[in-house]
C-alpha cells in the first residue's frame, strides 16, 4: 500500500490488491483477466444494479476524485463567502439606516432645544418688562405720596 499526502489530504492506495501471492491475481488464477492498476473504492461494476457502472464520482481515480472534492469544497467556500458578503452588506445597510435615524433625532432635539431657548428668552423679556413697569409704578406712587 502507498500513502500519499497533499494539501492536508491523505490517501492510502493499495496496489495489486487481491493477488494470490504467486505473482498473479485471483482472477488470473481462476482463469479471468488479470487486474491492473489500483482502485480506492471497490470494483468498476455495481453489484446491486443491473450490471451498470458506479456513479462517475466512484469511477474516478484517486487524484481525479481529490480534484473533484477540492473543486466542490472551493465552490462551497465561494458560496459561503458570497453569503457572508451579502450578510455584511445587510448589516452595513442597517447600520447606515440606524445612523441616519439617530442623526435625524439629534437634529430634531436640537431644534426643540432652540425653540425652548427662544421661548425662555421671550418669557425673560416679558418678566423684565413687567418688573420695570412695576418699579416705575412704585416710583411714581412714591413721588406722588412724597410731600413737596
Amino acid at each position: 500500500s502507498v500513502t500519499h499526502a497533499k494539501d492536508g489530504v491523505e490517501v492510502t492506495m493499495k496496489l495489486g490488491e487481491g493477488t494470490s501471492g504467486k505473482g498473479g491475481s485471483k482472477e488470473a488464477a481462476k482463469g479471468g483477466a488479470p487486474r491492473r492498476g489500483f482502485m480506492l473504492q471497490g470494483g468498476n461494476r455495481d453489484d446491486k444494479g443491473a450490471g451498470g457502472l458506479h456513479p462517475p464520482s466512484m469511477r474516478l481515480g484517486g487524484l481525479a476524485r481529490l480534484r473533484q472534492q477540492r473543486m466542490e469544497m472551493e465552490a462551497k467556500q465561494r458560496e459561503e463567502a458570497e453569503r457572508k458578503r451579502e450578510a455584511d452588506a445587510a448589516v452595513k445597510a442597517e447600520q447606515a439606516e440606524r445612523e441616519a435615524r439617530e442623526q435625524e433625532e439629534k437634529q430634531r432635539l436640537a431644534e426643540e432645544r432652540a425653540q425652548q431657548r427662544e421661548a425662555l428668552l421671550q418669557i425673560q423679556e416679558q418678566l423684565r418688562k413687567q418688573r420695570e413697569e412695576r418699579e416705575a409704578a412704585r416710583q411714581a406712587q412714591q413721588e406722588a405720596e412724597a410731600p413737596e
